[in-house]
């Protein structure tokens, strides 16, 4: 089985879904410069609480239908 993973933009760029996610939750705008470093720093630079994944995870959910 081949997996193809594309977190970084070069088949779909997700970067406005993410940024708009992110802003969603933080209430920051400033979000894609984090963001083209790595999904998981931009969570670590703005110290996403358990919370915040939380939302994070629904918003995923509802954004995917």
């Amino acid at each position: 089985m081949n997996i193809l993973w594309d977190f970084d933009g070069t088949l779909f760029d997700t970067y406005p879904a993410y940024t708009n996610m992110l802003a969603d939750v933080l209430g920051e705008r400033d979000i894609y410069k984090q963001l083209k470093i790595s999904y998981s720093h931009a969570l670590q630079h703005y110290k996403i609480s358990s919370e915040q994944q939380e939302e994070l995870n629904k918003l995923k959910l509802i954004r995917k239908r």
